[in-house]
């Protein structure tokens, strides 16, 4: 089993840590971001639009537009950017392998794995890297 971060939940995370560390009153324009972390201007745009749309940045529309924190960095877990962008960390129940049970003997473990590795998203905030 391979688990990886999307180059999407990537450019996500490193597109708000950079506003966060950047303390603007003002908004930052997405031209800004994707130059300042080598990045793809249509790649850091869409995750900010969703990410816009999930609430957890600001839209600002204009010359003078680009996107802003709704909250703090230390509010804005790992899980959270991670979920909005690939959508909710789930094991996937797997039908084959029944064990003496009846039961498929990795479901309990991948169940709890993917529980712990939940809670350890939501431990890591933007401001913490």
């Amino acid at each position: 089993m391979n688990l990886r971060l999307s180059k999407a939940a990537g450019y996500a995370i490193h597109a708000l840590h950079y506003m966060c560390r950047a303390n603007s009153p003002k908004p930052i324009m997405v031209r800004e971001i994707a130059q300042h972390l080598q990045l793809p201007y249509d790649s850091v745009l869409k995750v900010l639009r969703q990410l816009a749309k999930a609430r957890v940045v600001t839209a600002h529309r204009g010359s003078k537009g680009g996107f802003s924190l709704r909250r703090p960095g230390a509010e804005i877990t790992f899980l959270d950017v991670i979920e909005v962008i690939d959508g909710p960390l789930e094991a996937e129940p797997h039908p084959a392998g029944k064990g003496s049970h009846g039961k498929p003997i990795a479901n309990d473990i991948l169940a709890e794995a993917t529980a712990q590795l939940k809670r350890l998203l939501a431990k890591g905030t933007i401001d913490s890297i």
